[in-house]
């Protein structure tokens, strides 16, 4: 008995031994499943048109079970693969799971195909009920997010999905960028819905708005340059499982080095995506906005720009208001800044509001519907200096218009009026403008300077109206139309260059001319046909001479043709229509004079006797 006890104990002791090893070597090695178990659990959690597949499943106690290369093809999208991974690895002890190189690159293709179709059905899917564990994802690509490592908390039901605790870690110099935050998917609420906030760069942001299929929004992205630090983001999405309509917000806060060129000091905002199909029109809408940002020199942009589409065709919407420079605020929106308004100089910030839309197609220009308003400390329109300026303007169809102008010229004169600039078909070349401009007690001096006329005695007050339209290409001059009066009053205009020839003249016939004359009033009615300045009542009033004139100048080629003629006393004055009668006969035959050449160096010559009999 006591032998038998002993070979018992033995037999015991090494099936023990046996079993110890056994169970160790189990712990150890990885035993493969059989095919046709792996097959059964794939067409197990083949779901909603998604059919899986693996090349192999191993098992081990100390690992848990291993899936290697995973794949979820879309039997509905031509067997393309919508999602794989390297390996999965599932610790059922430590109810862990350990994914590496997932890849999801894309939504369901239905998403990026032209020739969209509403959908308005349910998805209906039943979940295994897997219960709570811990989720790693080493090395992913989802969505053109491609971090380091991905980690979270995850609870799986029969209908809803939840991922808490994430936190999604790329490697950066000298430590890491992190984002935390939530998802969820909920069969019951139809949606996929979650939220990341933390650190980024724009280049580990960017590959998502690609994913996404937003070319439009790019631009607006790429324009941000030489970003120094990590920018502090948020972004929320929510998707709805019925109809597909995706959600997405993004709230940035970069501190920038440039924005479309334009030296930047930080910008605050956020980036609203949405896009739906209704019928069979795939909308979308980016929004940029609002956003708050600031230039290096203390100046403020505020508002929103909106990227709406359908389809092919895209409308951009402003809400927005300003305090960077004129130029800069045109490289921000990166429109109108082709030279369409260069006639616009502001030497100064101005401050500028704008709100509505604008078609950026050429051929839907007529859908064009903006306006605001601008004013500005100094600067020039078309040439003429201008301070304390402020106007309306609006941009409807082709055409750009100012209204409402109200400014104070160079030396004091009171500037109104309205203009306009058409751009057909956004092209420069084919432009026109039209100015309605009326000056109240202005000078000689600044009306000179902005024509360009290099005058020597510039002085006298000035009172003008004139409608001035032409072509804004180079032959401007040839083409300009238009009609006005000007008046001048205490002008020294037998200084001014036009003028001396005829004084001289005069002196020869007439002694003592000059100083009777160089204090003198001026007005003048005229009308431009291409670019042909003509007159028929052109008066020059001194003491006691007065100066009709009429004729012609080419403005493009810098050519007169008039003629002048010399009356006693003044033409307004009861004395003057007294003796003109009686002087007329005289001042026709003896004191008319005909002026050539050009403004720069005109040529006057006395009408003689002879010339008449000729």
């Amino acid at each position: 008995m006591k032998k038998f006890v002993r070979i018992l104990a033995k037999m015991v002791k090494w099936i023990f031994i046996v079993f110890c090893i056994a169970l160790i070597l189990l712990f150890l090695r990885e035993y493969p499943v059989p095919s046709r178990v792996t097959g059964a659990i794939m067409r197990k959690l083949s779901v909603g048109g998604l059919s899986l597949s693996c090349r192999d499943m191993r098992f081990s106690l100390r690992s848990g079970l291993k899936v290697r290369r995973l794949k979820a093809v879309d039997s509905e999208a031509r067997e393309k693969t919508v999602f794989s991974a390297d390996e999965i690895g599932i610790d059922l002890f430590a109810r862990k799971v350990r994914i590496v190189r997932a890849s999801y690159p894309r939504l369901p293709e239905s998403y990026y195909l032209p020739g969209h179709t509403e959908r308005n059905e349910r998805l209906d899917v039943e979940f295994p009920d897997l219960g709570r564990f811990e989720l790693e994802l080493k090395n992913p690509e989802i969505l053109g997010l491609s971090p380091e490592s991905l980690t979270a908390s995850v609870v799986v039901a029969p209908e809803r999905i939840d991922v808490s605790s994430i936190a999604i870690v790329w490697p950066e110099p000298g430590g890491t960028l992190r984002i935390d935050g939530f998802a969820a998917v909920d069969i019951a609420g139809q949606r996929v819905y979650g939220e990341v906030k933390g650190e980024a760069r724009q280049s580990l942001i960017r590959p998502l708005i690609v994913a996404l299929d937003e070319p439009v929004a790019l631009p607006y992205m790429d324009a941000f340059a030489g970003v120094a630090e990590p920018v502090k983001a948020f972004c929320g999405w929510d998707v709805n499982l019925v109809n597909s309509d995706v959600n997405l917000k993004l709230d940035l806060h970069p501190v920038l080095g440039t924005y479309n060129g334009v030296p930047m000091d930080r910008a605050d905002g956020e980036i609203g995506i949405s896009v739906a199909v209704r019928g069979t029109n795939l909308l979308y809408t980016t929004r940029v906005g609002p956003i708050a940002a600031a230039d290096r020199e203390g100046g403020l942009l505020k508002g929103t720009v909106e990227i709406r589409g359908t389809n092919d065709t895209v409308t951009l919407g402003f809400d927005a208001a300003s305090k960077l420079r004129f130029p800069q605020i045109l490289d921000i929106i990166d429109y109108l800044n082709d030279g369409t308004l260069d006639c616009l100089k502001c030497d100064t910030p101005p401050d500028i509001t704008v709100s509505g839309t604008l078609a950026p197609d050429a051929s839907r220009q007529n859908e064009n519907s903006l306006g605001g308003t601008v004013s500005f400390e100094r600067g020039s329109f078309f040439g003429f200096k201008v301070g304390k300026a402020s106007f309306g303007y609006s941009y409807i169809g082709d055409t750009v218009s100012f209204d409402r102008v109200s400014a104070t010229s160079r030396d004091g004169g009171k500037i109104s009026g309205s203009a306009k600039i058409s751009v057909p078909g956004l092209d420069a070349e084919r432009a026109r403008f039209s100015v309605d401009v009326e000056c109240e007690n202005g000078t000689l001096s600044e009306l000179t300077d902005a024509f360009g006329i290099d005058e020597g005695d510039k002085f006298g007050r000035v009172d003008a109206k004139m409608r001035l339209s032409s072509c804004m290409t180079t032959n401007l001059c040839a083409e300009l139309e238009g009609e006005g009066e000007v008046k001048i009053s205490n002008g020294h205009l037998a200084q001014t260059r036009l003028f001396m020839g005829l004084t001289a003249l005069l002196a020869e016939h007439v002694p003592g001319v000059a100083s009777i004359v160089n204090r003198s009033d001026a007005s003048c009615r005229f009308s431009i046909a291409r670019g042909v300045l003509k007159t028929e009542d052109f008066y020059v009033e001194g003491g006691l001479f007065s100066i009709k004139g009429w004729g012609t100048y080419d403005i493009a080629a810098d050519r007169l043709d008039g003629t002048v003629r010399v009356q006693f006393l003044r033409n307004d004055s009861l004395l003057g229509k007294l003796v003109q009668p009686i002087t007329w006969p005289f001042t026709k035959l003896l004191l008319e004079f005909k002026v050539g050449g050009g403004l720069e160096d005109p040529k006057w010559e006395y009408i003689t006797l002879l010339d008449r009999v000729k």
